[in-house]
């Protein structure tokens, strides 16, 4: 956290607080000389709590200050939910003109770095993300504030990690009968790194094998063309986090 040299004249100690509660109790954390703009609070839980700061000085003759305004840290919370990951904060509170916006990123384990998702404004707390795919385990974001008046300042939030859940998107039905639409057996799906797939006709015969979804079976088991009629399906998915899914179905080619 930082905050602007003090103004007053003579004073020579500055006094930090922090209180966990909402600002019911305080507890004394620090304190500094009144050079100092800047403290890292390195005992507090900012992955589980919001904490709020505040301010007080006493100069030379023994006199203090008024408390300065509360300073209060982002706590981030995330979420798997029906759309995306569901991402909820405390408003930040310390500047006198208040937030401008919130730009809501998420860390690229390819990149090593995080990367912007989207930005609400600065009376927005909550944002679900449905755009975000990437391949790794977990999606952890972060928030940070901007604040309002063009003075740059910026709060950052903790870290909210949330597990990706792999999704498989099985067509009941194709029909590759040369008509461009629908011509290939295409599963979708989310997070999925290689499958195990196989089509059996009725008398359990293999007519297709694959490692990966794309491009699909086009219908032509040795390249003949396989009559109409119901398939079944077994396909094993393992997910870019390890974990395997195990799904059978019977599906339908129409000619």
């Amino acid at each position: 956290m930082d905050w602007k040299r003090w103004e007053v004249e003579d004073v020579i100690e500055v006094f930090l607080e922090r209180s966990f509660d909402r600002g019911n109790t305080w507890q004394g954390i620090a304190s500094l000389d009144p050079t100092v703009v800047t403290y890292l609070d390195s005992v507090a839980a900012v992955q589980s709590e919001s904490y709020q700061y505040r301010l007080w000085a006493r100069d030379s003759c023994g006199f203090v200050t008024p408390y300065t305004e509360v300073g209060t840290s982002i706590l981030l919370e995330g979420a798997e939910q029906a759309g995306g990951n569901y991402l909820s904060w405390n408003a930040y509170v310390e500047w006198e003109n208040g937030v401008d916006f919130y730009e809501i990123q998420v860390f690229n384990q390819q990149l090593s770095e995080f990367v912007r998702v989207d930005a609400v404004d600065g009376n927005t707390t909550e944002y679900l993300d449905g755009q975000t795919f990437l391949d790794q385990p977990e999606l952890c974001y972060r928030v940070i504030a901007f604040e309002r008046g063009g003075n740059l300042q910026q709060s950052v939030s903790n870290y909210a990690c949330v597990g990706i859940k792999p999704v498989l998107y099985i067509p009941d039905a194709f029909t590759p009968n040369g008509d461009g639409v629908n011509e290939n057996f295409l599963i979708k799906g989310q997070y999925i790194q290689f499958v195990d797939l196989k089509i059996f006709n009725r008398w359990g015969k293999i007519m297709y094998t694959a490692d990966q979804l794309a491009p699909g079976w086009d219908g032509q088991p040795n390249g003949k063309p396989a009559p109409q009629g119901v398939y079944a399906l077994t396909i094993i998915a393992t997910a870019t986090n390890g974990l395997k899914i195990k799904q059978e179905k019977m599906i339908t080619l129409v000619r």
